[in-house]
């Protein structure tokens, strides 16, 4: 019940802010496609280094553009905070927030980090059933047709079962605590560690509902996704969502 109160009042609040100020939703949109059409450019130019895949120029042109699209994706949820608060805000906004690359940066770090330590248990169990030869030849065999029936030589039903169970559920269940990080870091711009900390408090019982509306999301844009032009504003209202959903919980909590 809970689940669905929240969002109605989330989606009420969206269709006020378009009744009230239909620029702010043309803005909303309009910046999306401005990085979406940034991100196609760069895949197109990239396409360039197919040639010669390892090349030097093509790393490093492959870690400066997606610190390019890292920037400009914290831009255009500062953006949406912007908009949230009423304050002035412009299509230029998206590329004003590039100083926050570094805390963005470590809190993706400590993101992974605590998923890698949520999949220990699971990894150190394949090392054991396995002597360690499985992660070897996993990584070198992935593509091999053959691998599937190499995994079944090693692991019964029972094993992988246990699989799913300490990597699967752990995985998920830390992704859903921890999915607030970097919304506390481009909209309070706090550190990553204490975005972190804050993300695990603010997630606090409410698993099973952010499940819930990610599931929600999904099916919304796969709707999009149907009619192909659809997918440019069923994605960045799914952005106008989180952001919203995000500020509730917060206002909640005080």
């Amino acid at each position: 019940m809970i689940i669905l109160n929240n969002l109605k009042a989330i989606i009420l609040e969206i269709k006020l802010m378009y009744a009230e100020d239909t620029n702010k939703i043309i803005l909303l949109i309009s910046s999306f496609l401005l990085v979406f059409l940034i991100r196609s450019l760069i895949m197109m130019v990239d396409s360039i280094f197919v040639i010669d895949e390892y090349s030097i120029q093509r790393i490093i042109f492959i870690i400066s553009t997606s610190l390019l699209i890292m920037g400009l994706e914290i831009g255009f949820t500062k953006l949406i905070f912007i908009i949230l608060d009423n304050n002035q805000s412009k299509m230029s906004d998206v590329f004003n927030y590039f100083h926050l690359l570094g805390k963005y940066i470590s809190g993706l770090f400590l993101f992974y980090l605590s998923i890698s330590i949520g999949l220990l248990p699971g990894i150190l169990f394949m090392y054991w059933k396995t002597k360690g030869e499985l992660l070897s030849i996993f990584f070198n065999s992935i593509n091999d047709p053959y691998f599937q029936e190499l995994v079944s030589g090693y692991f019964s039903a029972t094993d992988l079962l246990i699989l799913i169970v300490i990597i699967l559920v752990p995985g998920i269940y830390l992704s859903l605590r921890l999915c607030f990080w970097s919304y506390f870091i481009i909209d309070k711009e706090i550190t990553a560690l204490n975005a972190i900390k804050k993300s695990l408090y603010l997630s606090k019982d409410k698993e099973f509902e952010i499940i819930s509306y990610l599931l929600i999301i999904l099916f919304f844009n796969l709707l999009g996704l149907i009619s192909i032009i659809g997918i440019c504003f069923t994605i960045p209202l799914t952005y106008l969502f989180l952001c919203k959903y995000f500020r509730m919980l917060n206002r909640n909590l005080k």
